[in-house]
């Protein structure tokens, strides 16, 4: 094991707040993943996030089978992914922004942070999502 590499103490009984991206800056970039259950509804917040500069890309990919469970029940839907490239300042407002398109009770919206990336390709996203 590398010396330079040490594990962090995790706080006891800490609960990480979907607003707190603790690990990251404004500027950090994300990936934001969330699946849709039809290309209408993927293409809206597509178009959302877009148009309102709060992502650089977004890229749907092929409809892929999702098995969950929920409300107690086992589910198996057809759903749409979106891959969101974006920087954590719009993380708030991406979240909002998909909330309000996306016709689930409780939609799928998981942030990645980019941890490295061909320097044209970040700057590229740093500039087309600034105001």
């Amino acid at each position: 094991m590398n010396d330079d590499i040490k594990p962090q103490p995790q706080p006891v009984n800490s609960t990480p707040n979907a607003a707190e991206l603790t690990l990251v800056t404004p500027h950090t970039l994300l990936l934001i993943i969330t699946q849709c259950p039809t290309v209408e509804v993927a293409d809206a917040i597509s178009a959302a996030l877009l148009n309102h500069r709060l992502a650089a890309c977004v890229t749907r990919l092929p409809p892929v089978i999702s098995n969950y469970l929920w409300q107690g029940e086992f589910c198996q839907s057809e759903e749409y992914p979106l891959h969101i490239k974006t920087s954590a300042q719009h993380f708030t407002a991406i979240s909002q922004t998909i909330c309000q398109l996306h016709p689930y009770e409780v939609p799928e919206i998981i942030a990645l942070p980019i941890m490295a990336a061909h320097l044209p390709y970040q700057q590229w996203i740093l500039q087309s999502c600034s105001n």
